[in-house]
């Protein structure tokens, strides 16, 4: 069987058995790069875990309809659901992040402000936020994930640190006192629950930053590895966890 092509649709647009968009790039993708037509079948999925194979019954200019056929069940195996507290950087690095993370596997994103930012949230306007979502969409149906991270709306520095979250590890560039090989850390992490990953800016953590995290029992890590940019830091530590930790 010809593999299907495959996209996004909003949860809310899927009902029963049909299907419809008003997104005019997935109409001119679906027309006029695929020239796919009306009786042609795509893949979509929802973004939450669902997916469906579906035939076209209209692809106009901005708008496409179908109808579901099938319900594709994949059996995915469980995972640890790891989230990226990235500092906030350049866009375009961002961009990496979310990217290359969302194509191996994370659960979530959480932009921050940290003190070597360049970035300030308040520099931030809402299609920063809205340009990563589609990102991250796009990311994860090019590597056929049937899951969309969600991507928080940045926070401070101390709201990371003083979060709820059971497994909070914050990535240092260097061995220092009370650091710990990340390896040994991850044998001691609670699988169960969600593993927030915290990496810092292109100028690393302040020491007021790391006393604050150790004061807050944030377990200090370290790669050994060289130096990482701090686009590549995540999706390296996040591979390590979710290669050698599968359930």
């Amino acid at each position: 069987m010809t593999k299907l092509h495959r996209f996004h649709i909003q949860p809310k647009n899927i009902h029963q058995n049909t299907f419809w968009t008003d997104n005019s790039k997935i109409s001119e993708k679906i027309r006029k790069v695929l020239r796919l037509n009306k009786g042609d079948q795509i893949l979509i999925f929802d973004g939450k875990g669902n997916e469906y194979i579906a035939e076209l019954t209209l692809v106009a200019k901005n708008e496409t309809k179908g109808t579901i056929l099938e319900e594709k069940n994949r059996k995915l195996k469980e995972k640890p659901k790891i989230i990226i507290a990235q500092a906030l950087t350049r866009s375009s690095r961002i961009d990496q992040v979310i990217r290359m993370n969302t194509e191996v596997g994370v659960y979530g994103f959480i932009l921050f402000e940290s003190e070597y930012s360049v970035v300030k949230t308040k520099d931030l306007k809402e299609n920063k936020i809205e340009r990563w979502k589609r990102v991250a969409t796009d990311a994860a149906r090019q590597s056929e994930r049937v899951y969309i991270p969600k991507i928080a709306k940045p926070i401070s520095f101390k709201q990371i640190i003083t979060s709820t979250y059971k497994n909070k590890i914050l990535l240092h560039s260097r061995k220092q006192k009370n650091c710990e090989n990340i390896i040994e850390t991850i044998k001691e992490l609670d699988l169960s629950e969600e593993i927030v990953v915290i990496i810092g800016p292109e100028g690393g953590f302040s020491k007021d930053e790391i006393n604050t995290s150790e004061k807050n029992r944030v377990q200090i890590v370290y790669l050994d590895l060289p130096i990482l940019r701090t686009e590549t830091a995540g999706v390296v530590v996040s591979s390590y966890i979710l290669l050698n930790n599968t359930k």
